[in-house]
């Protein structure tokens, strides 16, 4: 065997157990919450405060957007879509997002940042299932819930036609991840 392919396949054993071990992420602890005053039921309100805040500007960042304001209410229902600056400033914009149902922290007590806080959506074709902003199912009720880190990632938010948030939320049947 010649030295370069010895080199190469010497490289590609820890490549593989990375790969591997990437696949089997263990899930953590993270919870879910409807409102502040949730949160502050279990948690020192001023921490459920920060957390809220830092999912609410996550969500001018993540939420879905669409062109439309018919677009955004067939994904999401009637009112519950608007421009940014009506949710945070009381003007108009150039696109349309959902309204935040709910916010998600990861482990608040020990500090944990595998979950960032981020907001939690609910389809109108799905409406009893809260969603990150890439639409990925989390759970079903407030409280705690395990999540694959690697699944509820923030990422900035794309324009969404319709189909593309409710239609995949009706389709999905997992939960956490």
């Amino acid at each position: 065997m010649k030295r370069s392919k010895k080199v190469a396949l010497t490289l590609m054993a820890p490549i593989s157990v990375l790969y591997i071990a990437g696949c089997s992420e263990p899930p953590v602890d993270a919870e879910v919450f409807k409102s502040v005053d949730q949160c502050a039921g279990y948690y020192d309100r001023s921490n459920c405060e920060s957390t809220f805040s830092e999912a609410e500007k996550n969500h001018e960042q993540t939420a879905p957007r669409y062109t439309s304001l018919q677009a955004c209410e067939a994904d999401f229902g009637s009112g519950q879509c608007s421009t940014p600056d009506q949710q945070y400033h009381g003007g108009g914009g150039g696109f349309f997002m959902p309204a935040m149902m709910g916010f998600m922290a990861g482990q608040m007590l020990n500090g944990s940042r595998q979950v960032p806080p981020q907001p939690l959506y609910r389809s109108k074709d799905d409406p009893n299932t809260y969603r990150t902003a890439q639409n990925v199912p989390v759970s079903r009720t407030e409280g705690p819930v395990k999540v694959n880190p690697s699944n509820v990632k923030v990422a900035p938010a794309g324009v969404v036609s319709r189909g593309g948030f409710g239609a995949q939320a009706a389709h999905r049947s997992s939960y956490g991840g």
